[in-house]
């Protein structure tokens, strides 16, 4: 089994952002793509799998592991 492992973390700038879009009850695109990046970046760094499982758990506030795993 092959896996890949990125944490990731909010900056003030998007967090600030992220808290307006939030409170207008908006999507929170800056932290779509956050999350989105990192799981591009395991799968890249996994290559080929025939399938990727992905996880992701909050370890504080504002950081996230990403998780892909896959054979």
């Amino acid at each position: 089994m092959k896996y890949a492992v990125r944490v990731v973390t909010r900056n003030f700038v998007k967090d600030f952002w992220g808290s307006l879009m939030n409170f207008l009850g908006r999507r929170i695109k800056t932290y779509e793509d956050m999350v989105k990046e990192a799981i591009e970046s395991c799968l890249k760094e996994l290559g080929n799998v025939k399938e990727a499982h992905i996880q992701c758990e909050e370890l504080t506030n504002g950081a996230l592991m990403v998780v892909v795993y896959g054979e």
